[in-house]
């Protein structure tokens, strides 16, 4: 075969050329060993294996100015020929006529497959295609693993995340989405917020439900603040995203775990607005929030809405009811409300009789939480620890010390494991009634039962040995915690020196006190009003005083028990005037006086005999807004019985019923104390059987008294009568008694 004519040889080589390319295009990749393969298949494809053409429909200049416009046309589209380096194209062409030119040509075959696409165009948007198909399978890949991630393994998905972006790969709205989820069930807020954050520096919308995930995460992680600030991003200009019921949801259930009650109601308040319909589970957060702020009404008047709003609550909805009453001391309203569940065949479960047996033992009903616990077990429902430990702690609070040790036995014999909140729960109801003994025992028995004590299980023991008066035994404790791994903390030192108090060892007590900063402790305000009361009790004024003055050196206010503690030191320590100082100073401190604080300085007043005195701040306490209780009185009649002002002292006698207090032994005995000073001896007789009449029992001072002003007038029957009625009523005379009655005798005698 010859060689083509000349028009026919420029026609030939271009096909050539334009075969050529196409080998490269799909031998890309693979180097240049499959090149004369695919030259071949590609020549094949044009028609120009084996032969030349034989003519040609066109003249040389005319296919030169067609090849020319074709190319000049795909360097304009694309730029240069370089950018299909790589790229992969299909070889299997259509061999149809090469008469029309290469422009004509090219599509008809399939290498222009757009109108004006020249060969490189169509290489370049195949190639896009199957690179468009590779990372869609990759996006794919990538999506499966973020879903078997999205249960917490945050980790896992964001390594997917990164190795997909170091791969050249699009990350997309979802991808994101599925790795923040997967941050928020591994509570990783952190990462989610800083996900959400980097989004649109990859190009990458956030939506909705990316917000949603992002403000669960920051709620399960108990950063409300957070969650409240993404709430504020997602509506704001420059996101526009309208929140959902599932946005507030979160949103509201992170102010719950945060304890921001307000908040959460001021959310429900604002979807409302938003014409955002609550649902159950917005109810069900918003009553756990009041439920955390103690916020027992608005949890009430919650729980009456969602029924209102066609929202039947469920065993969750009151047990959150039922807690935010236990929080609030309504142990009515909680037993109220368990009943209702009941009644409504709604399941009281375990958590539901816990909360109303915390709820009784907040209100002090003891009793009541013992028949819940009974009752529980009777509607199938098996009391665990935690109701135990709450049946104990009301047990606690009602003073009932041995059906709280009762029920920690109880535990064992039903196969529950007390824990250390179970012991020392317990030796809180014993330290309570200053049952130290009992309360020793069980810190010692913790131990064997696998339970370490800790500073609170010391501290209650303290306690105890302080309010059972064994100051050296809570000394001793205090000084062996360190060495059994539970250092003291302030309530230790506390406690102690309320003991050292309690049991008139002052220097002991401020000795601790001044411990306290070597053990790397600073004294509060409690621990001074300890130490002050301590010096108090041992009439150490001057003691007092100088702690009183070191407070505010310490950065310390004195609070109102601070200035009680004083004035009753000052009255201990017969500095009567110092005590009224103090009590009239008070409110130029910013304290405001007490009945405590009256009552002090009454009582200061009556052992500096300053009887006046003493009814003038009586009768200025509801001035003060104070109302007078029966120690104010008691203590205002003791102070006219010391300067023999009976009268005075049968008139407040008679004051008190005026004002709803009934007189008690105490009123009756300083009254017929003041009527022997005041040589009343007749008077003093007929009050002691009137008191009789109205309720009050005499006891042996009473009758000492009556004896003592019947003595120091002579009248020596009308004492031993009083002191033969006094053995009738069961009680025993003293030496003291016996030695007035002797008096007696002397003055008459005489």
């Amino acid at each position: 075969m010859g060689l083509p004519a000349r028009g026919s040889m420029f026609a030939w080589l271009e096909r050539i050329a334009i075969a050529v390319t196409l080998a490269c295009c799909t031998c890309a990749g693979d180097g240049f060993t499959g090149l004369s393969s695919a030259i071949d298949k590609s020549s094949c494809a044009f028609g120009l294996q084996g032969a030349m053409p034989t003519h040609s429909t066109c003249s040389d200049s005319e296919l030169m100015a067609k090849n020319s416009r074709t190319y000049r046309h795909s360097r304009r589209e694309r730029g240069s020929t370089r950018h299909l380096s790589g790229t992969r194209m299909p070889c299997e062409l259509d061999a149809g006529a090469v008469d029309a030119g290469v422009s004509g040509e090219a599509t008809r075959l399939g290498v222009l497959s757009r109108k004006g696409e020249g060969p490189l165009e169509s290489s370049t948007r195949s190639r896009g295609a199957a690179r468009r198909g590779g990372k869609s399978k990759s996006l794919v890949k990538l999506k499966s693993t973020l879903l078997e991630a999205k249960d917490g393994d945050w980790r896992t998905a964001l390594a997917a995340l990164d190795e997909f972006k170091i791969s050249g790969g699009n990350l997309d709205t979802t991808s994101y989405n599925i790795a923040i989820a997967a941050c928020s069930n591994g509570k990783q807020w952190a990462t989610a917020v800083r996900l959400l954050r980097e989004m649109p520096t990859e190009g990458v919308t956030p939506d909705v439900v990316t917000y949603n995930s992002a403000i669960a995460a920051c709620s399960k992680g108990g950063r409300w603040k957070e969650a409240m600030d993404l709430l504020k991003q997602m509506v704001a200009p420059t996101e526009g995203i309208t929140p959902d019921v599932v946005t507030y949801n979160s949103a509201i259930a992170a102010c719950s775990n945060g304890g921001r009650w307000k908040e959460a109601m001021d959310l429900l308040e604002q979807m409302v607005a938003q014409g955002v319909r609550p649902n159950l589970i917005t109810y069900n957060s918003a009553i756990g929030a009041c439920a955390k702020g103690r916020r027992w009404e608005e949890a009430m008047d919650l729980l009456e809405e969602a029924i209102e709003k066609g929202f039947p609550p469920t065993t969750r909805t009151y047990n959150s009811v039922i807690d935010a009453c236990a929080k609030g001391g309504r142990w009515l309203e909680a037993m109220d409300l368990l009943g209702q569940m009941l009644i409504n065949d709604i399941p009281a479960d375990v958590i539901s009789y816990s909360s109303a047996i915390a709820a009784c033992g907040r209100g002090r009903r003891w009793k009541e939480a013992m028949n819940l616990l009974e009752q529980m077990r009777r509607q199938g429902v098996s009391p665990n620890v935690i109701s135990y430990n709450s049946a104990i702690d009301a047990c606690a609070k009602g003073d009932r010390w041995k059906e709280a040790l009762d029920l920690l036995r109880e535990m064992k014999t039903v196969g529950l494991v007390p824990t250390v909140i179970s012991y020392n729960t317990a030796t809180a109801a014993c330290a309570v009634n200053g049952r130290w003994v009992e309360a020793l025992d069980l810190l010692k028995e913790m131990p064997a039962h696998g339970i370490a004590p800790n500073t609170i299980s010391y501290n209650s023991a303290l306690d105890a040995c302080a309010k059972g008066g064994q100051w050296e035994k809570a000394v001793k404790l205090l000084r062996g915690m360190s060495t059994v791994g539970s250092d003291p903390d302030i309530i230790s030192f506390n406690s102690a020196i309320d003991a050292c108090g309690r049991g008139q060892q002052w220097e002991t007590a401020l000795e601790l006190l001044r411990e306290m900063p070597t053990a790397g402790l600073t004294p509060n305000v409690i621990t001074y009003n300890s130490a002050i009361e301590a010096c108090g009790r041992s009439a150490r004024w001057q003691e007092a005083m100088g702690l009183f003055r070191e407070m505010p050196t310490r950065g310390l206010s004195p609070n109102v028990v601070t200035y009680n503690s004083m004035i009753d030191a000052c009255g201990k320590g017969e500095q009567w005037e110092l005590a009224v100082q103090l009590l009239t100073g008070m409110p130029a401190r910013g304290v405001a006086p007490d009945v405590i604080s009256y009552n002090s300085a009454i009582d200061a007043c009556g052992k500096g005999e300053q009887w006046e005195l003493a009814l003038h701040l009586l009768e200025g306490m509801p001035t003060r807004g104070l109302k007078p209780d029966i120690i104010s009185y008691n203590s205002a009649v003791t102070a006219c019985a010391k300067s023999g002002r009976w009268r005075e002292a049968l008139g407040l006698l008679k004051d008190m019923a005026t004002v709803g207090l009934t007189p008690n032994t105490v009123s009756y005995g300083a009254a017929i104390h003041a009527c022997g000073k005041g040589e009343q001896w007749d008077v003093a007789v007929r009050i002691l059987k009137e008191m009789q009449t109205h309720g009050a029992t005499p006891n042996l001072i009473t009758y000492t008294a009556a004896i003592d002003a019947c003595a120091k007038q002579g009248r020596w029957k009308e004492a031993v009568d009083l002191l033969m009625d006094l053995r009738r009523q069961g009680l025993t005379p003293d030496v003291q008694t016996y030695l007035i009655v002797i008096s007696a005798f002397q003055r008459c005698s005489n």
